[in-house]
């Protein structure tokens, strides 16, 4: 009997919304894998009502991410023990003041080879004890290990959650320990539609553009070799991208 590997999100705002759909629709296509994503939203409130049971009735979070309708292959669960334990792989999104209180709740239910991915921007301040001692402030990837004891895979990028539910093209950084971990959260995560493939490197360019300019003032002041082969090298990769638009 083949088992097969189960994705859950743990994260109910406009990120933790998105990566539901995007990881939804993926695994549709994607062999080794459960196709439902099982979601924990957890207990809050939203117009008089439960948020979990207003997204089962509109099919939308419309607190997070309105407009946004969450595809049928979709699983909302309020415990978040039990989403943990069936995870093999964990998509992580909350606000920093959440994350510590979320990590307490399923660490002893999270799998020992579980794959456990923070799209979590931002630090963790660890309130002291003591009013003497000063807080400490970490990586949400150091608050995870703390917790749970496991290394994660962290995601990093100029990404939004409207952008990527619009379809808006997206680059990140993935860092991960081990690379056999890292390829399977790309498979995972991998999307190839985007409605304006154009506009990335053309905005690549301008930014290039931009920087050549900066360069310019600082030669005007320094005059130094190094300054001038950055403005070439500036100058070559924006013509460069720029062709790949126009051609």
């Amino acid at each position: 009997m083949v088992v097969m590997k189960q994705v859950c999100v743990l994260g109910c705002g406009s990120m933790g919304t998105v990566l539901c759909n995007l990881v939804a629709e993926r695994l549709l296509s994607l062999p080794g894998y459960n196709s439902k994503v099982l979601w924990y939203v957890r207990d809050e409130k939203y117009c008089d009502c439960d948020l979990k049971e207003h997204i089962r009735t509109y099919g939308e979070n419309k607190k997070y991410l309105p407009g946004v309708k969450i595809l049928e292959n979709v699983v909302i669960s309020d415990d978040a023990g039990a989403v943990a334990e069936a995870a093999d792989v964990v998509l992580f999104a909350y606000a920093t003041r959440h994350v510590t209180e979320i990590l307490d709740a399923v660490k002893s239910h999270l799998k020992k080879d579980v794959l456990f991915v923070s799209f979590s921007k931002g630090l963790v301040v660890r309130e002291s004890a003591s009013s003497f001692v000063q807080p400490d402030i970490v990586l949400v990837s150091e608050e995870i290990r703390r917790v749970t004891g496991l290394e994660s895979i962290v995601i990093s990028g100029a990404l939004t959650a409207r952008g990527l539910a619009g379809g808006e093209f997206c680059e990140v950084t993935l860092g991960a320990k081990c690379q056999k971990d890292s390829e399977e959260i790309k498979q995972i995560l991998h999307v190839s539609k985007t409605v304006n493939y154009l506009n990335y490197p053309l905005r690549r360019s301008l930014k290039n553009v931009k920087l050549i300019i900066c360069q310019k003032l600082e030669l005007s002041k320094i005059g130094t070799r190094q300054s001038g082969l950055c403005i070439i090298d500036f100058i070559t990769c924006s013509l460069n991208d720029l062709k790949e638009v126009l051609y």
